[in-house]
């Protein structure tokens, strides 16, 4: 998704992940695509990034809070956000996916975490299985 934010926009586009092999994977898709200057992959915990406070715009998530402590996720992505800057959050809505033991979050819970870390939401949206949300700092 990073390197077709990239290509797309032209925009310089961090992406984190906490696997070192999927990292290794992305930026050897980014070099085949003569994008390494504009899609940076780094492998970091989305707990604590290595980041200055402020430096973003927009930070974007993918499936990806289910899987990890979304709180705390969401008190450092409001850290490296910048004023009034964007979060863009795709996750899989509860109950939709019976056949998983994994932990999904209903559409309320979603939204008290957005709140509780200081987002304003914006937008809020169930497709299917996900749930697209939108928020300001």
């Amino acid at each position: 998704m990073a390197i077709d934010i990239a290509r797309r926009t032209g925009c310089t586009v961090y992406s984190v992940d906490s696997s070192r092999f999927a990292v290794d994977q992305a930026r050897e898709r980014a070099a085949a695509r003569g994008l390494s200057k504009k899609a940076t992959f780094l492998n970091q915990r989305s707990e604590s990034l290595d980041f200055p406070s402020g430096f973003f715009d927009l930070v974007y998530t993918v499936k990806t809070l289910h899987e990890t402590r979304a709180i705390e996720i969401l008190r450092e992505v409001h850290r490296v956000l910048r004023c009034r800057g964007k979060v863009v959050i795709l996750d899989w809505v509860e109950g939709k996916m019976a056949w998983t033991r994994e932990r999904y979050f209903s559409t309320g819970d979603l939204e008290e975490m957005v709140k509780e870390t200081g987002f304003r939401l914006s937008g809020l949206e169930v497709l299917d299985d996900v749930m697209l949300l939108t928020t300001e700092k």
